[in-house]
């Protein structure tokens, strides 16, 4: 395994992202009727979202950027051709252009920001994990995405990034949790990917109905095992009964140690316990943020 701190603050070529352009004259009207966040507000930074199917189960979690008259949407590359061909269904009358960057890629970076970018690179920072989980990962502060032309030198870590990106409880959802997790399990409320505020998209009645409820049956939480673990996105981890007691969103392995987010019922995230599972004794640390939201 590459040796994390000799990565550190360079650029690693995130194979398992990848870059999903929206142009056209009605982009921000489109997908302000896909996606669960409000369009209408994206900035100069990365904007967290969810695309839902009809039963409020999301098919993915990109992230938004504006590059002139295209929103970019950063996607799990598992499903990248799937949520274009989706998307391209509900287009009808509307004036975009959906399709899969073939010149770009998706980078990252933890640590301080690559000197070697290169011209035409596009920079977005990302919320760091807690020093708490940082300290207890050995991880560096400070973690970002970069789109990049395609075939720029990477000499980083990707796990070194998926792991520092699991610190910092950012949810993805790949083509093998496609339809398994609903907004809320997954914290998307909590790092600001819900707008309760914009008109209707995709899954909304499912969506406002957990929130108007008041509480959710399901989050994401960050564990750490002091083992090397092969945990793919979907893998359900049992106790000792048989029983699910945990849904892995991601994982990366370092070295000796795993970092994962894993879906799990409300009540365990709540607890502060290990959770005991055949394949290893899971450890609790921190998110950077709580389970309620300023409204």
């Amino acid at each position: 395994m590459t040796d994390a701190n000799s990565t550190v603050g360079t650029l690693s070529c995130l194979s398992s992202l990848a870059l999903i352009t929206v142009s056209g004259a009605d982009r921000f009207t489109f997908l302000q009727g896909q996606l669960t966040n409000d369009v209408t507000k994206l900035g100069n930074g990365l904007m967290p979202a969810g695309y839902c199917s009809p039963k409020g189960r999301l098919l993915a979690t990109p992230r938004l950027f504006q590059e002139g008259d295209t929103i970019g949407m950063i996607v799990a590359a598992s499903n990248a051709d799937y949520l274009v061909k989706r998307l391209k269904m509900y287009v009808l009358r509307s004036k975009v252009t959906i399709e899969r960057a073939a010149d770009r890629e998706v980078a990252g970076f933890v640590g301080s920001t690559p000197t070697n970018l290169g011209d035409g690179a596009l920079v977005f920072e990302l919320p760091c994990a807690l020093p708490q989980a940082r300290i207890a990962a050995a991880l560096p502060s400070g973690l970002g995405l970069a789109i990049v032309p395609k075939g720029t030198a990477c000499a980083g870590s990707e796990p070194l990034w998926w792991a520092a990106c699991a610190a910092a409880g950012q949810s993805w959802v790949f083509g093998e949790t496609a339809e398994r997790f609903t907004p809320h399990a997954v914290n998307l409320d909590l790092i600001g990917g819900i707008s309760f505020n914009k008109g209707c998209y995709t899954g909304q009645e499912v969506v406002s109905r957990i929130e108007h409820i008041g509480k959710t049956n399901r989050r994401t939480v960050l564990l750490a095992a002091n083992d090397p673990l092969e945990l793919a996105p979907g893998t359900d981890l049992t106790d000792n009964q048989g029983q699910v007691v945990a849904t892995v969103l991601y994982g990366a392995k370092l070295a000796d140690r795993t970092l994962l987010l894993a879906e799990v019922s409300a009540e365990t995230a709540q607890s502060e316990a290990a959770l005991v599972t055949t394949a290893a004794t899971l450890h609790r640390l921190p998110l950077p943020y709580g389970w309620t939201r300023t409204k």
